[in-house]
């Protein structure tokens, strides 16, 4: 018999990921200051290929604006936002859904 597998995890549902083109030497501060944003367990950087990831807390939905304000704030410039609401390529508005250039894979 075959490993039954579960159909309703949704891709992202417990993580996020950010594209950033940049990350600075101060790693600790770009992980301190993104674990303040609501619904974040922890954020996970790799400087080598430029992703940060978001550790979700259970039943949680963080802002994908709240994520990508911070980024801005901390001169990340972001380039991808993923997240179980949608793939973003520029700033979430606070309350839109993910914008016409968004793709799902």
């Amino acid at each position: 018999a075959g490993i039954a597998e579960d159909q309703s995890a949704k891709p992202y549902q417990h993580h996020s990921v950010l594209v950033v083109k940049r990350i600075s030497n101060a790693t600790t501060m770009v992980n301190k200051q993104l674990s303040r944003i609501s619904g974040i367990e922890s954020v996970s950087v790799n400087r080598k290929s430029g992703k940060i990831i978001f550790t979700l807390k259970a039943n949680s939905t963080p802002s994908a604006s709240a994520i990508w304000q911070m980024a801005e704030q901390l001169n990340l410039e972001p380039v991808r936002l993923v997240t179980a609401q949608g793939n973003y390529t520029s700033k979430p508005h606070s309350d839109a859904k993910p914008n016409a250039r968004m793709t799902k894979k």
